[in-house]
């Protein structure tokens, strides 16, 4: 599918305004390169390929994200429960792609935006600052519920399914540790009958 973009002229999409408010911030170099970390808590997201129940259409987010990504938030924002803007601010981080690819780069501390891999003119060029060394990472569940599942017990195993993918994609460096949940108060007989 082919969408008129900023890039048929050769320009740079229009940014989210959280990835704005991000490139307007000063990165850092890491203080002790050389100490091996594990960051215990993060999340990945994609609402263009990662159905949560959005009340707008993934073709519409597809498009959105591709034309306007500022009201494709906007629009977001407007159909969300006000605890979740107080929490997330009206930036909504899920709105945002941040799948492998950007988390590779925020670790690598490689400040543009493109397509992973990163070349090795990238990580020898100006932009890149001495990195942390980030050995593994812990996924947290962020709560895709998946509106077509069969039952509750299952609502959470896309996401798990795609953190195992990133994992695997990563050689582990990504989700090395993945943490989801199957609600176990419908009971055993309903996650096995859930698992047929």
């Amino acid at each position: 599918m082919i969408f008129f973009t900023r890039a048929l002229f050769g320009l740079r999409r229009e940014l989210f305004p959280l990835e704005e408010w991000i490139e307007k911030s000063d990165r850092e170099a890491a203080i002790d390169p050389d100490l091996p970390i594990i960051d215990a808590h993060h999340h990945l997201f994609d609402a263009r390929t990662h159905d949560k129940g959005w009340p707008v259409s993934s073709l519409m987010i597809t498009i959105l994200y591709k034309l306007h990504p500022r009201l494709l938030t906007k629009l977001m924002c407007n159909t969300q429960d006000d605890a979740i803007i107080r929490t997330f601010s009206s930036m909504l981080p899920a709105v945002v792609p941040y799948m492998e690819n950007g988390m590779l780069r925020d670790i690598e501390n490689v400040h543009d935006q493109g397509d992973w891999p990163i070349s090795q003119k990238e990580m020898e060029g100006d932009d890149s600052l001495p990195a942390h060394n980030i050995v593994g990472t812990v996924y947290i569940e962020s709560g895709w519920l998946d509106p077509s599942a069969k039952s509750v017990a299952m609502e959470a195993v896309p996401e798990v399914a795609m953190a195992y993918q990133v994992a695997q994609s990563t050689g582990n460096r990504l989700c090395a540790g993945i943490v989801g949940h199957v609600p176990l108060s419908e009971g055993a007989d309903a996650v096995r009958r859930s698992e047929e």
